[in-house]
């Protein structure tokens, strides 16, 4: 897991859950609790998944609420850390661009392995989402889902279709109709040609 990552869910512990056990967690794992994670460097999965659920774990919440509420909350992070990510008109376009926008991740952090989202609409305001990821952080996932259908204020209906440990495909519903680009063939015969020029 890459350092930004880290760092950002070791903030986030300690805005939700406070300095006192997010330090707890980092001691448990080694880690000094001013330690500055750069973006470069390689955190092993199982000390930063771990961090979290040492946190849950002494908290009494179960893996899947405290991953839940954490992907939650980091939609209200990225949108003032990244605003541009959330410049769309409505969710269902914003999480179209999610496949582009860990394109660009990937190519400008070395080593990054960022889950491969993919979006399908299926009927005016159904669509069919997927997320592939070794690491397999479903409940992060959905918690990121909810998060970012608040910040669109869309009241969205999702059901799982398919699961298994690193895939998931979701059914979800919008209470708009889905915006999608369509081009027609008069518009191809137009660009042809003298009209092109014009």
């Amino acid at each position: 897991m890459k350092g930004t990552i880290v760092s950002a869910w070791v903030d986030t512990c300690r805005e939700i859950y406070g300095e006192d056990i997010t330090n707890e967690a980092l001691s448990y794992y080694g880690i000094k609790k001013d330690k500055i994670f750069t973006p470069s460097e390689d955190i092993e999965d199982h000390v930063a998944r771990g961090i979290l659920e040492y946190i849950g774990e002494k908290l009494g919440k179960s893996s899947e609420e405290i991953w839940r509420h954490m992907g939650n909350h980091h939609v209200a992070t990225y949108t003032k850390v990244y605003p541009a990510f959330f410049r769309y008109k409505n969710l269902y376009s914003f999480l179209q661009a999610m496949y582009d926008i860990h394109l660009i991740v990937t190519k400008r952090v070395f080593g990054a392995k960022p889950p491969i989202l993919g979006i399908k609409p299926i009927s005016s305001h159904t669509a069919h989402m997927t997320y592939s990821s070794s690491r397999g952080m479903f409940s992060y996932f959905m918690g990121m889902l909810e998060g970012a259908a608040l910040y669109f204020k869309e009241d969205i209906h999702v059901e799982t279709l398919e699961k298994t440990d690193d895939f998931l495909k979701i059914s979800i519903t919008f209470p708009e109709e889905i915006y999608y680009e369509r081009t027609f063939i008069i518009n191809k015969v137009l660009s042809l040609g003298f009209i092109k020029s014009l």
